[in-house]
């Protein structure tokens, strides 16, 4: 089967999100390759959509990915994510990013954050290297992650979805690469009983210990002083 794949590099120094015009077309599945190969500042790769929210229906979302042979490392601190954001107005209600490895705290930038929500990290990746098959229930993992609010209580009205690859800026041969394809967003009336699953499991937070929670210090960007073996294995 032949697979369309999007490829994009970004040059030195530069971070930003690229706007598609749609990788979720209304039924229509998309698909999508990220890679990172260059140890440059600023070091991101994303792709977004924002999608209108239907009233008081609850978005379900899947999709399947790969990591890129040779060129991820579970171990490092590198990564992929899909990255979810839900808006009332233009007030921050829901953020949630579902790590690929390890993840970065704050893959939106020390700005990205709100007086209504902090980030909330789950994982999906579980050693496999084969094709995984990801389907998320946003309103259940909003309610099971202890939030006082119930997810009709933030009356979203927008959501944004990204995805994307994030490499550390230090050291040599800083790479990360996924495969993602069948994206599919879909409302509907009533999801109480579809848990969020990475291959028929449970999806369950992120460890603590995956994510990388040095705050920058630079208004320039991140920057720090740290040994190679630290952030690379090799």
């Amino acid at each position: 089967m032949r697979r369309r794949h999007f490829v994009k590099k970004f040059g030195q120094g530069l971070s930003t999100s690229l706007i598609s015009p749609g990788f979720l077309r209304n039924g229509k599945k998309s698909n999508i390759r990220f890679d990172y190969r260059y140890p440059v500042p600023e070091t991101l790769n994303q792709l977004t959509q924002v999608i209108r929210a239907k009233d008081r229906m609850e978005p379900i979302l899947s999709f399947s990915y790969q990591v890129e042979k040779g060129r991820f490392d579970p171990e490092a601190w590198n990564g992929g994510f899909l990255w979810v954001e839900g808006y009332h107005q233009s007030h921050l209600m829901l953020n949630h990013v579902y790590a690929i490895g390890r993840a970065h705290r704050s893959i939106g930038g020390s700005y990205s954050g709100s007086g209504f929500t902090g980030y909330t990290f789950f994982d999906i990746y579980d050693g496999s290297s084969s094709w995984n098959d990801v389907r998320i229930n946003l309103k259940n993992d909003f309610e099971r992650s202890g939030s006082a609010r119930s997810f009709k209580d933030l009356l979203l009205e927008k959501v944004v979805v990204s995805f994307g690859v994030w490499t550390i800026n230090k050291g040599f041969n800083q790479e990360a690469g996924i495969y993602i394809t069948n994206v599919d967003l879909n409302f509907s009336e009533y999801s109480e009983g579809e848990a969020s699953l990475l291959n028929k499991r449970l999806i369950q937070p992120l460890a603590k210990d995956k994510i990388w929670d040095r705050p920058n210090q630079n208004i320039a960007g991140e920057h720090h002083y740290v040994n190679q073996e630290e952030v690379y294995p090799y």
